[in-house]
């Protein structure tokens, strides 16, 4: 016999022995699964501070302590403190991901949600519809549009709890589904989509919707045409644009003087409290880089959407963000959530950096105002910052889906800003910094801790944060 055919029949036998050996053993020393199991426990093994986005935040506006956000993949979140601990009053429900929450501001126990992420990422999941919820959040019933996937804005009646306006900007993958502005007037048993002089094409859905802060029967929406595919994205089209209605929705005229001329994509709108007539908008449109020809960037109306001028050319990744803010006691003061917290004191004619120093993590999607406070509001990204002319106070709260937000609302007046998250481990910042919009004042640092984490708070003279893992190791930054 050679070598070869050798070397073939000793590894035969031994595999024959290792069988002979191991198969009483196998039969005899079998476990049960559920035993072996049993000995497991589940544990969090990161990522540390996953939150994802914030895309709405809204409070109580006789009482800024009751607070409510929504989610891009962990439900709607409430706090009665300020922020100071939160609470997950989604989870028991059909959709984690969430498009908007609208308050009934004259009895805020009237709660709704419309489901389904709107910010157009590839990555973002849809919705099962719209909830209503007559206790505060306590509990949510399921009040139809099912099939929209996403909702992007929901606007209460200022004064009728039975009215109310869904603006559903439909599939993102598809023409298929429910998509447009739809209204209830009934407490949301039914719905009637409005199409009088909307785009009513199967493509362009509805992206935005203001009401005029005194008269609900006036109402602002913004439309937009965007489909996403596995090797592309379409922003835009001929349908979208801005329309006004005077008759509570029942018929809508396009707004098109001084606004960019052919296909526009997404567009975000603000109305000013303090006088209705200025209006503005966020158009995400051919680029121009010039004001004399209109392109994309921001709009400003003063004769309620008659004629538009182009005041500033900044639009940064439109598809994603497009969120315009008019401050409810100045309306001078204009705020753009972007990748960057764009601020402007002249109207929106000039930008600045509000969060030029980082300390508030970019990417930013959503803002509240105080109608009562000038110098009081919020805004969010994966986490909430808050200015206040009250103390410093934190907290970090775990998702339902098990990762972590860090969510801080923090003080300041006009002279001091907010701080959250700087980086995407578990450690919260330094000293405090900014004034309304952001500049460089110090004001007192607090730390944020996450599951399985603590941490200490930092002096007003310190430049660093500390979180220690309950382990014994520890993080510094500086």
């Amino acid at each position: 016999m050679s070598f070869r055919g050798t070397s073939r029949m000793l590894r035969v036998l031994s595999a024959l022995v290792a069988v002979t050996l191991l198969a009483p053993l196998s039969v005899s020393a079998q476990v049960p699964a559920d035993q072996i199991l049993s000995a497991f426990r589940w544990r969090n093994i990161g990522p540390a501070n996953m939150g994802g986005r914030i895309v709405d935040i809204e409070a109580v506006e006789r009482d800024f302590t009751v607070v409510f956000l929504a989610s891009a993949s962990g439900g709607v979140w409430k706090s009665v403190n300020a922020g100071t601990t939160w609470q997950p009053i989604f989870d028991d429900y059909g959709s984690a991901s969430i498009g908007d929450v609208g308050l009934f501001q004259p009895n805020p126990d009237f709660v709704w949600v419309g489901t389904g992420e709107a910010n157009n990422r590839n990555s973002v999941a849809w919705g099962d519809g719209i909830y209503k919820s007559v206790d505060g959040g306590e509990t949510f019933e399921h009040k139809g549009l099912a099939e929209t996937h996403q909702i992007a804005r929901v606007v209460p009646h200022l004064s009728d709890p039975d009215v109310v306006y869904a603006c559903a900007i439909g599939h993102l993958w598809g023409y298929s589904g429910d998509r447009g502005l739809f209204k209830t007037s009934d407490g949301g048993d039914t719905w009637t989509k409005l199409a009088a002089g909307l785009p009513d094409d199967g493509k362009t859905g509805c992206i935005d919707l203001v009401m005029h802060p005194t008269n609900p029967a006036i109402l602002y929406a913004a439309f937009y045409h965007r489909l996403r595919q596995p090797w592309t994205f379409h922003s835009g089209g001929l349908n979208g644009g801005i329309f006004k209605s005077t008759d509570g929705g029942a018929t809508w005229s396009k707004l098109t003087n001084g606004l960019p001329a052919g296909e526009t994509g997404r567009i975000g709108l603000a109305i000013y409290r303090g006088n209705p007539d200025i209006v503005m908008a966020f158009v995400e449109a051919e680029r121009t880089n010039d004001l004399a020809i209109p392109g994309s960037g921001v709009y400003r109306s003063e004769d309620a959407g008659a004629t538009w001028t182009y005041v500033n050319t900044y639009n940064n990744r439109p598809f994603y963000y497009s969120q315009i803010r008019i401050n409810p006691l100045d309306d001078q003061w204009v705020y753009l959530l972007t990748t960057r917290f764009m601020v402007s004191e002249d109207g929106g004619a000039t930008l600045r950096n509000g969060s030029e120093d980082q300390e508030i993590h970019g990417d930013f999607h959503a803002m509240w105002l105080d109608p009562n406070d000038a110098d009081r509001y919020g805004t969010t990204r994966g986490r909430t910052s808050r200015t206040t002319t009250a103390s410093i106070s934190s907290s970090s709260t775990t998702s339902p889906s098990g990762s972590t937000t860090a969510s801080a609302w923090t003080c300041g007046t006009r002279t001091s800003y907010t701080a959250g998250c700087r980086t995407t481990v578990p450690m919260v910042v330094p000293a405090l910094r900014a004034t309304r919009g952001g500049s460089s004042t110090t004001a007192t640092g607090s730390c944020i801790g996450a599951t399985g984490w603590t941490s200490r708070s930092i002096p007003p003279t310190g430049a660093r944060s500390i979180a220690r893992p309950r382990t014994g190791a520890s993080v510094a930054m500086t």
